[in-house]
């Protein structure tokens, strides 16, 4: 599966939607930091829903 880095971000922005993440904020970052291509920033109400979209981001950096 051969994806784009905003294609990437995306998915896990809507991953991190689905387990009620708000706020989410995907930057593109291509042209400013040689780091990164996307940061994604998000908010959760409590820290079980915290740990729950930490949990659903190191899922999808495995797997790309």
């Amino acid at each position: 599966m051969n994806l784009t880095p905003q294609q990437v971000a995306r998915k896990i922005a809507a991953a991190a939607s689905d387990k009620k993440a708000r706020d989410i904020l995907l930057l593109n970052m291509e042209n400013l930091s040689p780091l990164t291509d996307y940061f994604i920033i998000a908010s959760a109400d409590n820290v079980t829903l915290v740990k729950a979209v930490r949990k659903q981001r190191r899922y999808y950096r495995l797997m790309f």
